[in-house]
């Protein structure tokens, strides 16, 4: 009998032990980033990102969502898009996140992709003043629609520059120097990448560009680059200092609808100073392009990231303090957390985005 006792006693003893050893190994709310439950451990991911998105991967709500969330801690460092093809750079990180679809098509060539995912995603625009887009609506350059935004017509306003016009030719003689579009550096950013495509529509009237017909509009291209002189690295500097010269310096420039909507956020009463004072405009090109945020794993353990950036508490935060679109297109976006003019809550006119063996034969035209 006391020998059964002891036996009985032992296997309980057993019992317990085994319990508290599986709870304290195998604890999927700790060790599964599933999104629901709060991490008591992080891995660190290393990752280029754009200069559009430095902000947003630097707010502390995103990191710590980030980390509680989905344990992980993100390392990023600044890259242009272009820039992160370099198949050598890739080898020391986990992920990059470019803006740009021909650029996640060459990425697929050059190494092993643990799946992709378009999560965000913002319209190319131009930037402009209230004094400079007057003119180019009596014009008939500039066309103000039914929800109060504006478009501008591409193939009018690089007739113009084609046309050699000047400021002063079209009413605006206090302004000096010839009519061009500033632009970031096209052979590293995007944003200026992307406005190539744009020029080269407009150039070929409205036929999106293919190898075959480069060469009849390889010459105006380059004009129309070469005519704005030095080139920014990064959208995000360009803009910065569009704002800070002003229309003495930068009359229209191409940059991205969620430059404006991230600075008006953040700084509501220099924005609201600015709006009584020298009026920014924001301006759609008719038609855009997208630019598509698409996030690439590299590795089985950055697959993760799929999840965290399409988590609705991540996208919430990516549009309502950054203004980077997400969700299905069409779906209704509420425009009114915004205090922007001009913001139009869809985006209708845009064209299709050549493939990267023809945007890279078409950088060819650029020599400055």
């Amino acid at each position: 009998m006391r020998k059964a006792q002891v036996i009985g006693i032992s296997l309980v003893l057993l019992v317990i032990i085994i319990s508290v050893l599986v709870k304290t190994v195998w604890k999927p709310d700790q060790n599964m980033a599933t999104g629901n439950s709060p991490m008591s451990s992080t891995i660190v991911l290393k990752g280029l990102i754009g200069s559009e998105k430095e902000a947003l991967f630097g707010d502390p709500d995103f990191q710590k969502l980030a980390k509680t969330k989905y344990g992980i801690t993100l390392d990023t460092f600044k890259s242009g898009s272009l820039e992160m093809t370099d198949a050598q750079k890739l080898k020391d990180y986990d992920f990059v996140f470019p803006a740009s679809q021909t650029v996640v098509e060459k990425l697929k060539s050059l190494t092993k992709i643990n799946g992709t995912e378009e999560v965000f995603r913002t319209p190319l625009v131009y930037y402009s003043w209230e004094r400079v887009v007057r003119p180019l609506e009596q014009l008939g350059i500039v066309q103000q629609q039914t929800d109060r935004s504006l478009t501008l017509d591409n193939k009018k306003l690089l007739q113009l520059v084609m046309d050699d016009k000047k400021w002063s030719d079209i009413g605006l003689t206090e302004l000096y120097g010839p009519i061009v579009v500033d632009t970031s550096d096209p052979k590293k950013s995007n944003s200026g990448n992307s406005y190539a495509a744009i020029a080269a529509d407009a150039l070929s009237d409205g036929h999106v560009i293919t190898q075959a017909s480069i060469p009849g509009v390889q010459n105006a291209i380059q004009t129309i680059f070469a005519k704005s002189g030095f080139k920014k690295s990064s959208t995000t500097e360009l803009f910065e200092e569009y704002l800070k010269t002003g229309a003495g310096s930068h009359k229209i420039i191409v940059g991205y609808e969620s430059d404006v909507l991230y600075f008006a956020k953040q700084n509501p009463e220099v924005w609201k100073q600015l709006q009584q004072s020298a009026m920014p405009r924001m301006l759609y090109p008719a038609p855009t392009l997208w630019s598509v945020h698409t996030i690439v794993p590299l590795n089985e353990k950055a697959r993760v990231l799929i999840s965290f950036l399409k988590d609705t508490e991540v996208q919430k935060l990516a549009w309502e303090r950054y203004g980077f679109r997400t969700g299905v297109v069409g779906n209704s976006t509420d425009i009114s957390v915004f205090a922007v003019e001009g913001l139009s809550a869809s985006i209708d006119r845009v064209m299709q985005l050549p493939d990267y063996e023809t945007m890279e034969k078409l950088l060819e035209a650029f020599n400055y």
